[in-house]
């Protein structure tokens, strides 16, 4: 059996996901423990957020893998952030702007996440240069 191929751009663009996903994680952990939840939430919610995690580091590393079902899920996830988003920027108005500078660790994580995702699908979707056959 062969070893599978890596494209120099998936194993970068996986990169580059892990470690928005990192600091992603960290600061949702600190958002976490820092907010005011009700007693008896925090450890479910303290789950509910590893497995989100877990389930998108198994996304990049299926990336990794060079699975193009991973690349367009990952767009899939992309497209529906940055239009939700955008509808409720434009529908919402002061209220969203007065949310996003009460969650600083929530706004830093969206926009770290975003910045992840968008470098990796531009190093994903990009098509690689024609290399010339050597004159002989």
């Amino acid at each position: 059996m062969q070893p599978v191929e890596q494209h120099r751009n998936e194993v970068l663009a996986s990169n580059i996901l892990y470690a928005g996903l990192g600091v992603s994680l960290l600061l949702s952990l600190i958002g976490l423990f820092t907010a005011e939840v009700p007693p008896g939430t925090q450890a479910p919610l303290f789950g509910m957020l590893l497995l989100v995690y877990l389930l998108n580091a198994l996304l990049c590393y299926a990336i990794r893998l060079g699975k193009r079902w991973a690349k367009l899920l990952l767009l899939l996830f992309v497209v529906y952030n940055v239009v939700s988003t955008g509808w409720a920027m434009s529908n919402g108005g002061e209220e969203v702007l007065i949310g996003l500078r009460a969650d600083v660790w929530g706004t830093a994580k969206e926009v770290i996440e975003l910045a992840a995702d968008v470098v990796a699908l531009v190093l994903l979707f990009r098509k690689p240069p024609v290399q010339a056959e050597p004159y002989r």
